[in-house]
């Protein structure tokens, strides 16, 4: 693993306060959005893709964007350019996924839509792709909207086509979109742009939410990537998008570690993730396929399975921490606020010292206490006598038989 496009990726990425599970996932997400559709995964009646939507989340401050900023610089120096604008609606976005066509007016004016270009049934069929990368996912989509996260869900799936009626008074068809997500987001934010009666649509289960908490490296002057660095992964980039292309050949390896995992792997207990439970085994898929893709392979080895199991295992069990108190109450914003506090203290804090730096958004200090009552209650903190609270992080427990590979580099961020 040592000299795998992972750890030469780290090697340019150098100094940076970002986590390493954030820089994993923005190279897994930006390879992706470089094969869109030229890579397939047989499936029944279908095909898979590794387009993926991949949302980092943690605290303000947590070097979310620092990761993001990076793989879209490489991606602008490979000469992808099917990038989507910071803030859009709908109906721009569905319009920057359409394929060029030389003479058309193309245009990111949402008044000045060349809606012959968007229904000239002559356009060949290419492929109707977008990269949607955002620092801030509320810059993107805006708060609690609904139809656009809808919108979202239903292009995950690769259709063939996507009909969207009425945009400007004609219906528009987009011609095999394919669609890959690339964003930050806070609890806080998460809980803006998707409201909880979000959760039991689509979006949520086709959405990979990798939380992490701050890193510890500290640089005051962050050194300058060798240019060799860059180069070298620059030229591994440009070799997957010219080579990686076809149906994946899946070796028997591949297959029985495919078969052990669709029937022994256990879901995500947390409730809100019912629904994300029912499309693992097609994330889990994607990132293999996006792994084999990144040894210039088009076969799909059972190491390709297991090491995309192992990284997808890392990340759900950081996801019900990555929504923080996530629901309807009212002080759930609050509740966050504490969890966070509590999750990066490495001792007990005391009830007076949590009340100093959340009480102004509370009217008073009984408020604070039912809420340390219903996080006791819940499991997530408990009381230290005499000194005060701590955080209870659960991980996981049910690794499942010879699924997870135990010497993989990310165990050294979970401990």
């Amino acid at each position: 693993m040592d000299d795998s496009f992972f750890q030469r990726y780290f090697e340019y990425v150098g100094d940076s306060e970002s986590p390493l599970t954030y820089h994993r996932w923005s190279l897994i997400s930006l390879t992706g959005a470089l094969l869109g559709r030229q890579f397939s995964f047989p499936f029944g009646h279908t095909d898979i893709y590794p387009s993926q939507y991949i949302m980092l989340m943690g605290e303000a401050g947590a070097r979310k964007s620092s990761a993001i900023n990076i793989v879209e610089k490489l991606a602008r120096k490979v000469g992808y350019d099917r990038f989507a604008a910071d803030r859009l609606s709908k109906e721009m976005f569905l319009h920057s996924m359409m394929p060029k066509k030389e003479g058309s007016r193309i245009t990111l004016d949402e008044e000045d839509i060349d809606l012959e270009f968007l229904l000239d049934s002559t356009l060949p069929e290419e492929v109707s792709d977008i990269y949607a990368v955002a620092d801030e996912f509320l810059d993107l989509v805006g708060p609690a909207n609904q139809e656009f996260l809808t919108m979202l869900g239903k292009l995950w799936d690769n259709r063939a086509k996507y009909e969207h009626p009425k945009l400007h008074g004609k219906d528009v068809v987009v011609v095999k979109p394919t669609v890959n997500l690339l964003a930050g987001n806070t609890p806080t934010g998460f809980s803006l742009t998707c409201p909880p009666d979000v959760v039991g649509q689509g979006f949520m289960s086709r959405l990979l939410l990798v939380f992490s908490e701050p890193g510890s490296s500290k640089y005051y002057l962050p050194r300058r990537p060798k240019e060799e660095y860059e180069t070298g992964i620059l030229t591994t980039l440009k070799t997957i998008i010219k080579e990686v292309k076809g149906e994946a050949i899946i070796t028997k390896e591949a297959h029985e570690a495919m078969k052990s995992i669709y029937h022994n792997y256990p879901p995500i207990p947390d409730f809100t993730f019912k629904h994300y439970n029912g499309r693992r085994y097609t994330h889990m898929l994607k990132v293999a396929m996006t792994l084999a893709a990144m040894d210039l392979s088009i076969e799909v080895q059972g190491r390709h399975i297991l090491e995309a199991n192992t990284i997808l295992h890392f990340a759900e069990n950081r996801m019900p921490k990555a929504l923080g108190e996530f629901g309807r109450g009212k002080n759930n914003a609050t509740q966050s606020d504490i969890m966070v506090i509590l999750s990066s203290s490495p001792t007990p804090i005391p009830i007076r010292t949590l009340w100093k730096q959340v009480g102004k958004d509370l009217t008073k200090p009984q408020e604070l206490t039912e809420i340390m009552k219903s996080l006791i209650f819940a499991g997530k903190i408990k009381a230290v006598e005499p000194e005060g609270f701590v955080a209870i992080n659960k991980v996981r427990d049910e690794w499942g038989d010879g699924l997870i590979l135990s010497d993989y580099l990310e165990l050294e961020e979970m401990e």
